[in-house]
């Protein structure tokens, strides 16, 4: 790792590592101040480097947090969601209770009165048949006359005409 940084700076600072010639003491004083100035130079950029460096990854933790909390805020906002989805079914599912037990109390009163009325008309039936059966021997004798009056086609014309003649004698008197 040590070798890559070198290889770093010595590819970054080319120009200023080439070594200049030594004339005299003066000037190797002076090279020593220029490679000191130099070092101080390329301390500052890495010191800037790595400030930048920090600055980044600082940038990058608290995005990481922010990210965390809102991934905490989503989960919450499913569990709420969630929730409040499950209480929406469950009141649903109490109104659909209520309409089936409503629509059963309205069948069963259906029933009752359909039973109700299907006895009663049970009851009209059997007092409708007894009447035909007492009627029974007026039906063979109006059967016989109509066999007898050839002018008559059914009993209800001979009704009919009865109820005519009885029609007249009452406007007559």
């Amino acid at each position: 790792m040590a070798v890559a940084w070198e290889e770093y700076f010595r590819l970054a600072f080319k120009e200023k590592l080439h070594p200049k010639p030594l004339a005299d003491d003066s000037s190797a004083l002076q090279l020593i101040l220029e490679k000191k100035q130099e070092v101080a130079v390329t301390d500052q950029g890495l010191q800037a480097q790595r400030k930048e460096f920090r600055s980044t990854m600082e940038s990058v933790n608290q995005r990481w947090i922010e990210l965390a909390q809102k991934g905490q805020a989503l989960k919450g906002s499913a569990i709420y969601f969630d929730k409040l989805r499950k209480e929406a079914e469950a009141r649903s599912e109490v109104w659909k209770a209520i309409q089936e037990r409503h629509r059963m109390h309205n069948l069963e009163a259906d029933v009752l009165r359909l039973r109700a009325q299907l006895k009663e008309l049970q009851l009209q039936r059997e007092r409708l048949q007894r009447r035909v059966q007492r009627l029974e021997p007026c039906a063979q004798i109006l059967e016989g006359v109509r066999k007898q009056l050839p002018q008559f086609q059914e009993v209800l014309d001979m009704v009919a005409r009865f109820q005519v003649l009885v029609d007249t004698k009452a406007v007559l008197k």
